[in-house]
């Protein structure tokens, strides 16, 4: 479980401010306004609340920062934004590697068997969900050290926060149990689809069922004279002066054996009996052929060696993740009586920093469960090869296509242009003909115009001749 709760003393009460007057939390008194912002500058206290309404009730003298009376090295400036980068990175990786799977394994276009992608399609999820609540939520709870949150989401977030570790932790023993079942009996019936759903359903709520109790004795509560409220776990035996609890012990130690120790040695078995039968198989094909080429036993070797490499990946990333987190819950759990000690108020200091380190490693198996179930997969990285290669060629030929209707719509608007070219020519060649008829038809009529007026010169000269022979050859 990552679920975190302020590091107040378990033993401090809100029932009255009999604990703050006595000083037995030596917590400094309420401030004026003009000396609050001196005090919240020490070295061990940053004002991260100063974004919030704290600042109208501290300026009424109303209220007091945790951060004032029970310093701790989280709030640090300089360390909330190494944190806040670090996780952000985490969030990113883990929402873009899980949406990827789930989007090439919903396009079918995942050659693997019907089984696996179910189960990767449930890991999937699952770390995407704990992405967007176990990553952000706690991370903001751990900075501010209060519930900044509406009251109602402090059962809801304890619910899914755990359920989605155990449906993670869960569905990676799945994953194993098939692998070996597929190893072991490969000509008998494999799980079917519809066992495979029913599995699924099944491991959803069985961890949810587990994280349960965290939301049902999950409440928001007010410590007067802090500001703020906070999200605390109260279960029913918790003793009101020393904070103990037996139940909360043995919840504990239960979700350290169900969500990390059962998978852990399931996994492990699974992941040691696959590696020790593709052993024996290799050793009989060596057997059978008892001549073999360079080249075989150098790919023999590099099969035995690439399944040792990921037997031993699949169990690291299980172990090296959860490892840390469980085991800080563990120390909070069975050490929170003596939270208020005087002699644990160094180890105190230290506590939310620790928490905030162990829960970002937990929080990189959302980042590692892509990469080692699906991208490490040869099948997968050879479907996403081929998807890749069907979405090039595929916007190749779209470009192909863009191109030649491009190249119709040129040649279609090169044809019109030629069209009007042509009908432009043919407009002006029947015009010059026109003009030429026109300019013969006027040559004709002053041609015969011009005859006309010639013959009559021509006759009036005869007359004249004629009448100066008639007289004798005297003019008239």
């Amino acid at each position: 479980m990552d679920f975190y709760h302020s590091p107040l003393p378990d033993n401090y009460t809100n029932k009255d401010n009999s604990d703050i007057i006595s000083n037995k939390f030596s917590p400094p008194p309420l401030l004026f306004p003009d000396q609050w912002p001196q005090k919240l500058v020490e070295p061990n206290v940053w004002p991260n609340f100063l974004w919030r309404s704290h600042p109208q009730c501290l300026c009424q003298n109303i209220c007091l920062p945790i951060q004032a009376s029970f310093p701790e090295l989280v709030d640090l400036l300089p360390i909330q934004l190494s944190f806040s980068a670090l996780y952000f990175l985490i969030w990113l990786a883990a929402i873009v590697g899980n949406a990827s799977v789930l989007y090439v394994v919903s396009l079918k276009q995942v050659q693997l068997s019907s089984v696996r992608s179910v189960f990767i399609c449930s890991l999937a999820a699952s770390d995407i969900l704990m992405s967007f609540t176990s990553l952000p939520i706690t991370a903001i709870s751990i900075f501010t050290r209060d519930w900044v949150f509406p009251s109602p989401f402090c059962k809801l977030m304890g619910i899914f926060q755990g359920g989605t570790v155990f449906v993670s932790s869960f569905t990676l023993t799945a994953i194993a149990v098939d692998r070996y079942i597929l190893i072991k009996h490969p000509t008998k019936q494999k799980i079917e689809f519809r066992t495979a759903i029913c599995i699924v359903i099944a491991v959803w709520i069985l961890g949810y069922a587990c994280a349960l109790p965290v939301g049902l004795f999950s409440s928001t509560q007010e410590y007067p004279p802090f500001c703020g409220t906070f999200c605390e776990e109260n279960w029913p035996d918790t003793e009101e002066q020393t904070g103990r609890s037996r139940i909360r012990k043995m919840y504990g130690l239960l979700v350290l054996i169900v969500q990390f120790g059962l998978p852990t040695v399931i996994s492990s078995l699974c992941y040691w009996n696959i590696g020790r039968l593709i052993r024996r198989q290799i050793q009989k094909r060596k057997e059978r052929q008892l001549v073999l080429l360079q080249e075989s036993k150098d790919r023999m070797k590099s099969q035995k060696n690439r399944t040792n490499r990921m037997m031993v990946t699949m169990v690291a990333g299980l172990v090296l993740a959860w490892l840390p987190m469980n085991l800080i819950n563990l120390w909070r759990d069975f050490n929170s009586e003596n939270s208020a000690n005087s002699d644990d108020a160094k180890s105190n200091e230290w506590f939310s920093l620790i928490f905030a380190a162990c829960h970002s490693v937990a929080m990189t198996s959302a980042v590692w469960n892509p990469l080692i179930y699906s991208f490490f997969n040869p099948q997968f990285k050879e479907t996403i090869r081929a998807s890749l290669e069907r979405r090039r060629k595929s916007q190749a030929v779209t470009a192909l296509l863009m191109t030649q209707q491009q190249n119709n719509a040129n040649t279609s608007e090169s044809r019109r242009t030629s069209c009007r070219s042509l009908n432009v020519l043919i407009t002006n060649n029947a015009s010059s003909v026109g003009n030429r008829q026109s300019d013969s038809n006027h040559f004709l009529l002053l041609k015969n115009s011009s005859t006309r007026k010639h013959s009559a010169q021509i006759g009036t000269i005869e007359e004249e001749k004629n009448s100066m022979l008639s007289n004798g050859g005297e003019p008239l």
